[in-house]
């Protein structure tokens, strides 16, 4: 990850989750459901990096997988998704990352919550709270929360390098 991106697009990839895309230009945020459309999802998407050069878009996915407890269709819808994903953001000819659940969740201090509802309620409240004027819902709090993160940690790490002595002009 270079210093700095102008558009950070975090993506949730299930079927109920959703894309928050950060724009540093206009400093802010906003964030859709994930839609069964793919045209549309795809025209969305070409509306939001419209005008922006791929080096200073960054995708970011977070890393998922089935799990030997989901049912067949169920690990098959979830592949088919992150799929979908994946061929519109190499539609666009972006490069993504991807980020853990763990990884994104320990940066908002989130406990272990073995039910998943539970669970997406405090991501919820989080999103709701660091996003006041947005109505956030279960389907893009979790877009919204990796789009952020991925926006702290890249201020974090160009800090890290100013405090350091190290900067991107440099080479180090």
């Amino acid at each position: 990850m270079k210093d700095t991106y102008k558009l950070i697009l975090g993506i949730d990839p299930g079927k109920g989750g959703g894309l928050a895309v950060y724009n540093e230009k206009e400093n802010e945020t906003k964030a859709i459901k994930f839609m069964d459309d793919l045209c549309e999802l795809s025209a969305v998407v070409g509306s939001i990096i419209h005008g922006f050069k791929t080096d200073e878009i960054y995708v970011i996915v977070e890393h998922v997988h089935s799990f030997p407890t989901d049912s067949r269709p169920s690990a098959f819808s979830f592949g088919r998704n992150l799929g979908q994903w994946e061929g519109i953001i190499s539609s666009y000819e972006l490069e993504k990352d991807t980020v853990a659940p763990k990884t994104w969740q320990n940066h908002y201090d989130v406990p272990i919550i073995k039910n998943k509802y539970e669970r997406k309620r405090w991501l919820k409240d989080i999103a709701q709270t660091m996003f006041p004027d947005m109505r956030v819902t279960l389907n893009i709090c979790d877009a919204l929360l990796i789009a952020n993160y991925t926006k702290e940690m890249q201020y974090y790490k160009k800090n890290e390098r100013i405090k350091n002595g190290k900067s991107h002009t440099n080479g180090k």
